[in-house]
């Protein structure tokens, strides 16, 4: 279906960014600037692409110093 012949019987395989779907998945969390920072790069690089953002959770601007500088945080998680 998205094979592209080159030469006489010579046939490419698809590029992953020839796929119009985006999965980005963000660790740690993500703030609602950084998720209108995408959707203008996407936008502007490739219109017809679709992106999914996926993130472990939606951080709020006060959530980045406490995250970055409470001493809590240098315990492992352990689910407990």
């Amino acid at each position: 279906m998205f094979q592209i012949v080159t030469q006489v019987n010579q046939v490419t395989r698809p590029h992953p960014s020839d796929n119009p779907v985006l999965f980005l998945f963000l660790v740690g969390g993500v703030t609602p600037s950084e998720l209108r920072q995408i959707k203008e790069v996407v936008s502007t690089l490739k219109p017809a692409a679709q992106v999914l953002v996926l993130a472990t959770r939606l951080l709020r601007p006060t959530d980045i110093p406490e995250l970055l500088f409470t001493t809590t945080r240098l315990a492992p998680d352990i689910g407990v």
